[in-house]
């Protein structure tokens, strides 16, 4: 929902540039095929050819099967999180507010607060539960192609912990002042003195 909004106002707010941005996109990726081809001549297009051969639907298979279950639900996970608790439905209903000019409906911050965080806690969890290695019809991946899909779900979720710690490593404070200044982005001052 949050993502819509933002993307609503950006599209208000910048319509010429949203026009320009289809172009762009086309543009770029003619020149990295333009680009690839000229530095690379004799590998064109390598990039891609894994999922156009035989051996791309298991390619494919296991790609989405640790993109789609496992770092989907993680990320959603802690997206939800940070967006409802941590930044808060106060400050996310003024938010929207400042963009549209008129409040959230109370349906929207009962689910933003309560319903969306459950629903995601209580999908990973019996999605944790169910987990079962990845397979195409009656082929079981080995375990080494089940190491690649667990080093292609962690490549998305490995960088909301390394953002703690670097943000923990980086503030100054005690922990509780850390944690207070990442959830509320202000100094703790006016609470401790």
């Amino acid at each position: 929902m949050t993502g819509f909004v933002v993307q609503g106002h950006n599209y208000d707010s910048f319509f010429q540039l949203y026009q320009i941005k289809h172009y762009g996109c086309i543009y770029g990726c003619k020149a990295s095929m333009y680009y690839e081809k000229v530095n690379e001549p004799d590998h064109v297009c390598q990039t891609n050819t894994h999922l156009s051969t035989q051996v791309g639907i298991y390619v494919f298979q296991l790609m989405d099967h640790y993109t789609a279950i496992v770092s989907i639900m993680f990320l959603a996970f802690f997206e939800v999180i940070g967006v409802c608790w941590l930044y808060g439905v106060k400050r996310l209903s003024s938010n929207l507010e400042e963009m549209t000019g008129k409040r959230p409906n109370i349906f929207f911050r009962v689910c933003w607060w309560v319903i969306c965080p459950v629903l995601i806690t209580v999908i990973l969890v019996f999605s944790v539960i169910q987990f079962k290695p990845a397979r195409y019809e009656n082929y079981v991946y080995p375990p080494w192609a089940q190491g690649v899909g667990w080093l292609i779900a962690l490549a998305s979720i490995i960088w909301i912990p390394i953002a703690a710690v670097h943000k923990f490593w980086v503030l100054p404070g005690s922990f509780t002042e850390v944690i207070y200044t990442l959830c509320f982005g202000s100094e703790m001052s006016w609470v401790i003195g």
